[in-house]
């Protein structure tokens, strides 16, 4: 038994001698392992261990990572360290997951987690309701608009227009772009039946030179051929060579066509500006569009100002060119210095027009830009960069990219720029005329603080309106209205507004409906006739009525902009048997009425009662 231990050992060393390696070592890493597994479970010794306890590599096991760089072992095999950090690694990674695991458990386990399926069913509503809550909270906390705009500050802080030397100055070339879709054929009928040819939006000759066209992208295959019998019919629809977008480079496709093809009658009078000898023959007239002046010349040449407006935008022409009008003719007013005799050349005009938002760019609603500019647009490459975006925000963009960006003249008009009355937005009001606008200068300049239309408690809220509240949904005065006294309810400053906050109980006997019926009629009698409403002027009030979302509210606007009667008689008896004044422009009234004894009998005559009313030519609209 003796001899079997020095057989083994001299058959270790001959196999050494001949470069022979035994089985036994082969397996010596192993050995080391199996030791190391029965230390940490905490086992005295491993069976695989004690039969090899006569290895001579039992007493020299060693680990390569537990001693990478040791000078005894000789140079690191780069299978064996890649393997040591790859099995580091996945241990690590292995103990993260087990204490996750150990914790989800711990959690599962306390008390307040649901376990049975009505309280797993309370949870998740209780934590669907947070999230909903939590939504709604950011969404009102990163909202800018959270209260209405001072839009009575504005109006107050505004001159009245027109400025004294206006009909002197030469009408402005203006292409008004309106943005459209394929889809949209009723909303294109609205405009071409109201604001585009209605001669209370285009007043006389002052936009003489101003074109409605519409824009729209490529139409769809179902739509392609309704599309072309549409314009071949009404002659004033531009199909750009791009899908349909908002926001993906349409405007400045359109600018872009606006430089190529865009061409509006000629003015009388030549305009000095570098691009007034552009000139191309007429293109195919929409109905719409203004007949040729007599005297002027035959060709047509470029606009001064190229604007682009949404579908659901109600534009008074006359209005807009009006502004543009004078903008124009801004610098050419300016003094200048001769050199050597010779008046120096005049520069275009650099205009950015519309709504200012913030401070930072003009509202989408509407906006424009002087020729030079638009012409800018669409050879400059940095424009050509950005089209992808908020289209609005793209042009205030364009704007500051202009090599001569620090001449540019960024006017806003925050007066007569304003949401349908019932949109619910920040930028919402009733439908506003000059008339109101002085009362509203009146009030907040205390000039005649008696003789204001808003009520006392309000007179120092610059945001406050007779007709909507910001935040709360659009109700009438009365649920009994007619159609027209609808439309009078939405007028800015209007009696009719203001009989739903009005006391109207004069006599106490009366039933409140009956009392609510005759504030009504008193309201519908005085109300303002187009020359009251417009201070016996031609101009000078609203420019667009935007957020026009519902057909409704299209026609309520086409009512209150371009209805209504010039000049307005109408008797209303009183309990003591004398006229009402009402209107203070009723000036010629007929003799006094007698009132009637019984009240039930004057209520029923005076709502069958009809205001007699004088109606005048509308061709010289004021």
């Amino acid at each position: 038994m003796s001899s079997e231990p020095q057989r083994s050992r001299s058959m270790a060393m001959g196999n050494a001698r001949s470069g022979y390696e035994s089985p036994s070592s082969s397996d010596s890493d192993d050995s080391c392992d199996t030791i190391r597994v029965s230390i940490h479970s905490g086992r005295a010794t491993s069976s695989t261990a004690v039969s090899r306890a006569g290895s001579p590599h039992f007493g020299f096991c060693s680990d390569l990572d537990d001693e990478p760089s040791s000078p005894l072992l000789g140079p690191t095999r780069w299978w064996d360290s890649d393997s040591g950090r790859r099995r580091r690694r996945r241990d690590a990674g292995f103990s993260v997951v087990r204490r996750v695991k150990r914790r989800l458990a711990r959690l599962a386990r306390h008390p307040l987690v649901p376990t049975q399926p009505v309280t797993i069913l309370f949870s998740l509503v209780l934590f669907a309701l947070f999230a909903i809550i939590l939504t709604l909270f950011l969404i009102y906390q990163l909202n800018p608009d959270k209260e209405a705009l001072p839009w009575r500050s504005y109006c107050a802080l505004q001159p009245a227009f027109p400025p004294n030397n206006f009909y002197k100055l030469s009408p402005a070339g203006v292409f008004l772009g309106v943005f459209s879709m394929d889809s949209g054929l009723e909303r294109r009928m609205f405009v071409r039946t109201t604001f585009a040819s209605h001669e209370r939006s285009r007043v006389d000759n002052g936009t003489s030179r101003t074109i409605v066209r519409f824009i729209l992208g490529k139409p769809r295959p179902e739509w392609e051929r309704r599309i072309q019998l549409e314009a071949e019919t009404y002659n004033d629809m531009v199909i750009l060579p791009i899908s349909e977008n908002m926001n993906n480079g349409k405007t400045h496709a359109y600018f872009t066509w606006a430089a190529r093809h865009a061409w509006v009658p000629p003015p009388l009078t030549p305009l000095p500006f570098s691009y007034a000898n552009q000139t191309s023959i007429p293109p195919p007239l929409a109905a719409h569009d203004p007949r040729p002046q007599p005297n002027s010349p035959p060709d047509w040449v470029r606009p001064d100002f190229i604007l682009k407006a949404d579908d659901d935008s109600f534009v008074m022409l006359a209005e807009l060119e009006g502004r543009l009008r004078v903008e124009m003719h801004a610098g050419l007013n300016e003094p200048t210095s001769y050199y050597y005799g010779v008046p120096p050349p005049v520069e275009d005009p650099l205009v950015y027009w519309g709504y200012l938002v913030k401070n930072k760019f003009m509202g989408g609603e509407m906006y424009g830009l002087s020729w030079s500019m638009v012409n800018w647009v669409a050879q400059s490459e940095a424009a050509r960069g950005l089209t992808r975006g908020a289209e609005d925000k793209l042009v205030a963009k364009w704007v500051l990219l202009h090599p001569r960006a620090g001449s540019v003249r960024w006017k806003s008009d925050h007066c007569w720029i304003y949401d349908h009355p019932k949109a619910g937005t920040v930028y919402s009001h009733g439908f506003l005329f000059p008339s109101e606008a002085s009362r509203v200068r009146r009030q907040l300049t205390n000039a005649d603080p008696k003789k204001t239309s808003s009520p006392p408690s309000v007179l120092n809220t610059f945001s406050h309106s007779s007709v909507c509240t910001f935040g709360s949904r659009y109700t009438p005065p009365s649920p009994n209205l007619t159609p027209m006294q609808s439309v009078e309810a939405l007028v800015e400053g209007s009696a009719m507004s203001r009989v739903g906050t009005s006391s109207h109980s004069e006599d106490p006997s009366l039933e409140p409906s009956v009392a609510l019926q005759r504030a009504v009629n008193k309201a519908w009698m005085e109300r303002e006739g187009r020359r009251a409403r417009y201070e016996h002027k031609k101009l000078g009030g609203t420019v667009l009525v935007h957020f026009i979302k519902k057909n409704e509210w299209w026609e309520e606007t086409a009512l209150a902009l371009l209805g209504g009667d010039d000049y307005i008689y109408s008797k209303l008896p009183s309990s003591s048997g004398r006229v009402d004044p009402g209107n203070q422009d009723n000036k010629n009234r007929s003799s006094d009425v007698e009132p009637s004894s019984n009240s039930t009998r004057q209520d029923k005559e005076t709502e069958s009662r009809t205001p007699i009313i004088i109606t005048t030519s509308t061709t010289g609209n004021g």
